[in-house]
């Protein structure tokens, strides 16, 4: 039987039987195929079966129908064709010979932006080059906007250096807790590890800020 299995969405996992010859599709519950996606209009597109194959049309959706990375106002669908509605990213089968489940595995997501260009690296920096862009004096922005998106960058591009530098996961850890009390004024810090054959969280790290003495203590101790 034909179906369309959610791969990616609020619905992940969900599989939806094409019975019917006409079967509605939207965010409105009382669609055939029902999605919980913000993003899905309320009547987003509908399928029409003719000589045992569907066609799917967009409804005049506010996001438009998207096939294959492709939008569409109307075409046959053949069986691994990957759809879009929204946010949701949906795989058709035309037949049960191999199941959505299998197929699925052998696709690689990757997210539409709304321009439809994905990400991609345009050029690599060296270490160096990259030190002198982030390891620069953030205060030294006018902007405060800026100053605090430089910051976060540069946090995660130190964090970067030190997974690529280091091996022995204990040192990383260490690296990456000083690193944290760095950048965030906390008085303690614990980094936890998910162990598999005991099934729970045990520390792996934990540190304490020392705190500057008061004047009173200072006074004790002398």
């Amino acid at each position: 039987m034909p179906s369309l299995f959610v791969i990616r969405g609020r619905d992940q996992g969900t599989r939806f039987d094409l019975r019917d010859d006409t079967v509605l599709i939207g965010r409105d519950a009382s669609n055939a195929i029902h999605l919980q996606d913000t993003e899905a209009s309320r009547r987003h597109a509908e399928l029409r079966r003719h000589e045992g194959a569907y066609t799917l049309t967009d409804l005049g959706s506010s996001n438009g129908t998207f096939v294959n990375g492709r939008r569409i106002e109307s075409r046959e669908l053949a069986s691994g064709d990957r759809v879009q509605f929204g946010r949701s990213l949906l795989l058709y089968t035309a037949t049960a010979t191999r199941s959505p489940e299998d197929l699925s595995q052998e696709i690689d997501i990757v997210a539409q932006g709304e321009g439809g260009d994905g990400s991609r690296i345009l050029h690599s920096l060296s270490q160096q080059e990259g030190s002198a862009i982030f390891e620069a004096d953030v205060e030294s922005s006018q902007s405060p906007w800026l100053a605090r998106a430089r910051s976060n960058l540069q946090i995660m591009y130190r964090t970067a250096l030190a997974v690529s530098h280091t091996l022995d996961i204990d040192q990383l850890l260490d690296r990456i807790m000083e690193m944290i009390f760095e950048w965030v004024e906390a008085d303690r810090g614990c980094i936890m590890l998910f162990d598999p054959e005991t099934r729970k969280l045990e520390p792996k790290v934990h540190r304490q800020r020392k705190l500057p003495k008061s004047s009173g203590e200072e006074a004790s101790e002398r």
